[in-house]
Protein backbone atom coordinates (compact mmCIF):
# COMPACT_ATOMS: atom_id res chain seq x y z
CA UNK A 1 0.00 0.00 0.00
CA UNK A 2 1.25 3.54 -1.14
CA UNK A 3 1.65 6.00 2.06
CA UNK A 4 -1.16 8.45 3.13
CA UNK A 5 -1.05 11.87 4.04
CA UNK A 6 -1.98 12.09 7.61
CA UNK A 7 -1.00 15.80 8.37
CA UNK A 8 0.76 19.23 6.89
CA UNK A 9 1.35 22.40 6.96
CA UNK A 10 -0.62 24.71 3.85
CA UNK A 11 2.12 25.65 1.67
CA UNK A 12 2.66 29.27 1.94
CA UNK A 13 2.50 31.62 -0.82
CA UNK A 14 5.60 33.27 -2.10
CA UNK A 15 4.80 37.13 -1.23
CA UNK A 16 6.52 38.17 -4.67
CA UNK A 17 4.31 35.97 -6.58
CA UNK A 18 1.10 36.99 -4.26
CA UNK A 19 2.20 40.55 -5.01
CA UNK A 20 2.30 39.94 -8.44
CA UNK A 21 -0.68 37.45 -8.85
CA UNK A 22 1.21 34.89 -10.57
CA UNK A 23 0.66 31.41 -10.65
CA UNK A 24 3.56 28.89 -9.67
CA UNK A 25 3.92 24.76 -9.77
CA UNK A 26 6.66 22.88 -8.02
CA UNK A 27 7.08 18.97 -8.19
CA UNK A 28 9.00 17.44 -5.90
CA UNK A 29 10.76 13.57 -4.99
CA UNK A 30 10.23 12.64 -1.47
CA UNK A 31 11.74 9.82 0.71
CA UNK A 32 9.06 8.65 2.74
CA UNK A 33 10.42 6.11 5.54
CA UNK A 34 9.18 3.19 7.74
CA UNK A 35 7.95 5.46 10.14
CA UNK A 36 5.88 7.96 8.52
CA UNK A 37 8.37 10.60 8.06
CA UNK A 38 10.12 12.35 5.43
CA UNK A 39 14.02 12.11 5.09
CA UNK A 40 14.72 13.22 1.89
CA UNK A 41 13.12 15.88 -0.87
CA UNK A 42 14.05 17.13 -4.40
CA UNK A 43 12.86 19.69 -6.57
CA UNK A 44 12.48 18.01 -9.85
CA UNK A 45 10.74 21.25 -11.50
CA UNK A 46 9.58 24.10 -10.61
CA UNK A 47 7.86 27.25 -12.94
CA UNK A 48 8.32 30.08 -12.54
CA UNK A 49 11.73 30.16 -11.01
CA UNK A 50 13.40 32.38 -8.39
CA UNK A 51 10.11 33.38 -6.80
CA UNK A 52 10.35 31.73 -3.71
CA UNK A 53 8.17 28.59 -5.11
CA UNK A 54 10.74 26.01 -3.99
CA UNK A 55 11.19 26.82 -0.90
CA UNK A 56 7.57 27.25 0.02
CA UNK A 57 6.92 23.74 -1.82
CA UNK A 58 10.22 22.37 -0.31
CA UNK A 59 8.81 23.21 3.52
CA UNK A 60 5.52 22.19 2.93
CA UNK A 61 6.71 18.79 1.73
CA UNK A 62 9.07 18.46 4.54
CA UNK A 63 6.23 18.70 7.14
CA UNK A 64 3.81 16.22 6.22
CA UNK A 65 3.71 13.08 8.38
CA UNK A 66 2.72 10.31 6.49
CA UNK A 67 1.24 6.65 7.68
CA UNK A 68 3.96 4.76 6.45
CA UNK A 69 3.84 2.62 2.60
CA UNK A 70 3.54 -1.21 3.31
CA UNK A 71 4.61 -4.80 1.26
CA UNK A 72 3.42 -7.87 2.61
CA UNK A 73 1.79 -5.63 5.59
CA UNK A 74 5.43 -4.03 6.74
CA UNK A 75 6.33 -0.46 6.70
CA UNK A 76 8.45 0.35 3.95
CA UNK A 77 10.09 3.30 2.94
CA UNK A 78 9.15 4.70 -0.57
CA UNK A 79 9.36 7.58 -3.38
CA UNK A 80 7.13 9.61 -3.88
CA UNK A 81 6.28 12.57 -6.60
CA UNK A 82 3.89 15.57 -4.99
CA UNK A 83 2.72 18.62 -7.35
CA UNK A 84 2.42 21.42 -5.24
CA UNK A 85 0.19 23.82 -7.49
CA UNK A 86 0.11 27.48 -6.51
CA UNK A 87 -2.81 30.13 -7.58
CA UNK A 88 -3.63 33.64 -6.23
CA UNK A 89 -6.61 34.81 -4.82
CA UNK A 90 -8.58 36.72 -7.08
Amino acid sequence: MPPAVVSQTPARYPPLAQQRAIEGIVEVSARVDETGRVTEVNVVRVNPKRLGFEESALAHVRSRKYRPATRDGVPVPVWVSIVVDYKPKR
